[in-house]
C-alpha cells in the first residue's frame, strides 16, 4: 500500500508515492480488486495480510469440508473456473482460462493421472455433467456464436452441437435432470437480462422456464430426484437476489426460500445451498421437506471459504461432492495455506501518526 501527499485546497498531489505497508491482501481481480484495508477515525489501521506482489496469477483447486478446512488437490496453479463433480463422484470437470483461450479439462480424483484436456477449438466454458456421468455439456464459440455443445467425457467422440445460439445471444448450461431428458440453461442477448430456459432431448426444443428473468445468472438447478427446480432472481441494482423452488413438471406452485444467490442442490438429499453475501461466498444450507406439506428449515451457515472468481453474474465457482461432506473450490494460490485458520487481520495503533512522519504534507 502506498501514500502520496495531497493538497486539499488545490486538489492536487505533491511528491511521489511512498510505500507504507507491505503485504496487503486484495480482492480477486474478477471481483473488485480492492485492497483489504481500512483506517478508523481514531487512526488505527486494520488490514488482511496478503502477498506483496501479484506475480502468482493462478488458482488452486481444493476440497473444503463443512468445518471450513481446505485440502489442496495435487494440481498446479492455473486459472480454474467452474469446477464440477461428476455425479458418480470420481472425477472433476473444470474450465481453464488462459486469457487467449479457454477449454474444458477432466481430472480423476484418485490423483493417479494428470488432468486431460477435453475440448479443442474456440473458447469452451461452463462445464456441467449429464446425470449418468458419461457426457459433459458446455458453452462454445467454435461456430461463431456462444452455443451449447456436449461431448463424451472420455474424449473418444467429437463435440456435438446441442442448442444453437441466435445472433448476439449467449447460452450457459446449468443443470441436467436426473433422467437426462431435460436441460436447464440461461439465455442472454447483448447486455440484457438473463432468461431461464429448458431444453427437452426428445423433441430437441427449448422454451422459457416459468418466464424466469433476472439481471444476473439464475443458476437454475434440478434436485437429485428431478422433481424440483431452484433458481435465483435479481432485480437491477440489487446485491442479493431471492431464491425460489418450484416443482417439475411445472405447476402454479412456487416457494420462496429467502435472500441469496447461486443456489445449488445436494446431489443425494433435498438440501439447498446458496450464497448470502455476494463477493464473500458465505455458504448457507437449508433442508427442504415436501411431505406432508412443503417446508424449509432455517438456513445454517456452514463455511466461509476464500473463493476465487464466480459471483452472482457468473456460474458458481464451487460445487458439492456426492457425499455431501465436501465442496470443491478455486482459491487464490497465496491464500490456500492460510484458509484453515482464516485470513489474518493485522492491527496498527496510532498508524496515522506514523503516516504523517513517513509522508509529510508540509
Amino acid at each position: 500500500m502506498l501514500a502520496v501527499p495531497f493538497d486539499a485546497r488545490k486538489l492536487e498531489t505533491s511528491g511521489g508515492p511512498v510505500p507504507i505497508v507491505e503485504g496487503v491482501a486484495r480482492a480477486g481481480a474478477q471481483a473488485t480488486g480492492a485492497a483489504q484495508a481500512c483506517v478508523s477515525g481514531t487512526g488505527t489501521l486494520a488490514y488482511l495480510a496478503g502477498p506483496a506482489t501479484q506475480t502468482q496469477t493462478g488458482f488452486v483447486l481444493g476440497l473444503l469440508d463443512l468445518k471450513g478446512n481446505v485440502e489442496a488437490l495435487r494440481l498446479p496453479p492455473r486459472r480454474y473456473v467452474s469446477p464440477r463433480f461428476s455425479p458418480d463422484g470420481r472425477k472433476l470437470a473444470f474450465e481453464i482460462d488462459e486469457g487467449k483461450n479457454a477449454n474444458i479439462w477432466v481430472y480423476d480424483l484418485d490423483g493417479r493421472t494428470q488432468p486431460r484436456q477435453l475440448t479443442f477449438g474456440g473458447n469452451n466454458r461452463f462445464p456441467i455433467w449429464t446425470s449418468d456421468s458419461s457426457k459433459i455439456t458446455f458453452q462454445s464459440d467454435r461456430n461463431g456464436g456462444r452455443s451449447i455443445f456436449w461431448q463424451q467425457e472420455d474424449g473418444k467422440g467429437p463435440a456435438e452441437s446441442l442448442i444453437k445460439a441466435a445472433q448476439n445471444e449467449a447460452l450457459i448450461p446449468e443443470s441436467w435432470s436426473s433422467a437426462r431428458n431435460a436441460l436447464l440453461f440461461s439465455s442472454r442477448t447483448g447486455g440484457g437480462d438473463f432468461y431461464l430456459r429448458i431444453f427437452t432431448v426428445r423433441d430437441k426444443q427449448n422454451r422459457p422456464f416459468a418466464d424466469v428473468r433476472s439481471s444476473t445468472v439464475p443458476h437454475g438447478g434440478f434436485s437429485h430426484d428431478g422433481r424440483w427446480v431452484t433458481y435465483a432472481i435479481n432485480g437491477t441494482g440489487n446485491d442479493v437476489g431471492m431464491v425460489y423452488v418450484r416443482p417439475f413438471p411445472l405447476t402454479d406452485e412456487i416457494h420462496t426460500i429467502g435472500p441469496g444467490n447461486n443456489p445449488f442442490w445436494d446431489s443425494k438429499r433435498l438440501s439447498l445451498y446458496f450464497v448470502t453475501s455476494p463477493g464473500v461466498s458465505v455458504f448457507s444450507v437449508a433442508n427442504i421437506m415436501t411431505e406432508p406439506v412443503f417446508g424449509v428449515s432455517e438456513p445454517t451457515v456452514i463455511a466461509r471459504p476464500a473463493v476465487a472468481g464466480g459471483g452472482p453474474n457468473q456460474p458458481r465457482a464451487y460445487d458439492v461432492a456426492p457425499d455431501g461432506q465436501h465442496f470443491v473450490i478455486a482459491t487464490a494460490t497465496e491464500t490456500v495455506n492460510s484458509i484453515v485458520g482464516g485470513p489474518q487481520v493485522q492491527m496498527i495503533l496510532n498508524w496515522t501518526e506514523e503516516l504523517k512522519q513517513r509522508v509529510p504534507t508540509r
